[in-house]
């Protein structure tokens, strides 16, 4: 099909749904071994606790605007989950474990690119909220100036603004060679289920449970999440278990883009003076469609802009943004 039409994200998203749950039932796990898995070694198990924790990260991606869907999938695992396994525990996450043997091709994507350059620094945006919060993961995110501080470079800022600034750059972890590429996580999980139990769509407390998904994120960097912890958190609210997810998911860059652009948080810093911003200074909704879809498919394309109501820039508000 070298033209094809362009779904709306609602078709899409219910067919990702069912496809998961699809996934669930064929995978059997007294059934035949899986060769050549490298996620999981062929632990069939897992498997079906990552199809059916994606599928809880879905039904929260739509909660907003499909939420008797999202309500009923979401009650259907978690009261069943000896038919619906889920991650557990932080041995459970989805990661794709690299190489550390140099040059395999195999070693982790960081390390390849960033590893020997020094203008890759970590964003103050992070590290003022972690400095904020006296968190102890910032000694994991990123890695310390010679005086033991740690600083962060602003946003947008130009070649010439950037040598007013002295910032730390990413922690060691995400430069080593074998660092894994996480797909998803068990803090995650929890963070899905504190934000739906704050929501009303599923049962339970979302401040245990948020207290639970920040522990989990802790414990993933061999970390202890401090006692107090919770009372520089603040009141439980969708900004703070969201501004807790955005820093839990330092790594998995694309979901935490995802979860800013649905749910609007955290709340941004005011750019530096100095910083320069495309877009309309908005942060990008969605990335727009490539030259060659407009060569080789422009109905399509025309139709899609259509469904998405806007023309084909990066300010549009995709179908689940709150």
């Amino acid at each position: 099909i070298y033209t094809p039409d362009y779904d709306t994200m609602e078709d899409i998203y219910a067919g990702l749904l069912e496809d998961l749950e699809v996934a669930n039932t064929l995978l059997q796990v007294n059934g035949p071994a899986i060769d050549g898995d490298i996620l999981f070694n062929g632990d069939v198990l897992r498997w079906k606790k990552f199809a059916n924790s994606l599928r809880l990260r879905l039904a929260n991606h739509q909660s907003a605007k499909n939420p008797a869907v999202s309500q009923a999938i979401m009650t259907t695992i978690l009261n069943d989950p000896a038919t619906y396994p889920i991650f557990t525990n932080n041995n459970d996450f989805a990661a794709l474990q690299h190489s550390a043997i140099i040059g395999s091709g195999s070693t982790n994507k960081m390390f390849d690119v960033f590893s020997n350059r020094s203008d890759w620094n970590i964003s103050s945006t992070l590290v003022d909220r972690l400095l904020a919060l006296d968190d102890e993961r910032l000694t994991v995110y990123a890695s310390p100036l010679a005086d033991g501080t740690y600083a962060g470079l602003p946003n947008g800022l130009a070649d010439a603004a950037v040598s007013d600034f002295n910032p730390s750059t990413i922690g060691q972890k995400f430069f080593e060679p074998d660092a894994p590429s996480i797909f998803m996580s068990y803090a995650e999980l929890l963070f899905i289920k504190a934000e739906a139990a704050f929501e009303g769509h599923i049962s339970g407390d979302a401040t245990a449970l948020l207290e639970e998904a920040i522990s989990a994120s802790f414990q993933q960097h061999d970390l202890s999440m401090p006692a107090d912890y919770m009372s520089r958190v603040g009141t439980v609210d969708k900004e703070s278990i969201m501004t807790q997810k955005w820093i839990a998911l330092f790594g998995q860059g694309v979901e935490a883009w995802t979860e800013y652009r649905r749910t609007g948080y955290p709340v941004m810093p005011n750019p530096n003076p100095s910083a320069i911003f495309a877009n309309d200074g908005i942060l990008p909704t969605r990335l727009v469609y490539p030259p060659t879809e407009y060569s080789l498919n422009e109905a399509a394309v025309t139709a899609g802009l259509q469904m998405l109501g806007t023309g084909d820039n990066m300010r549009a508000r995709l179908w689940w943004a709150e």
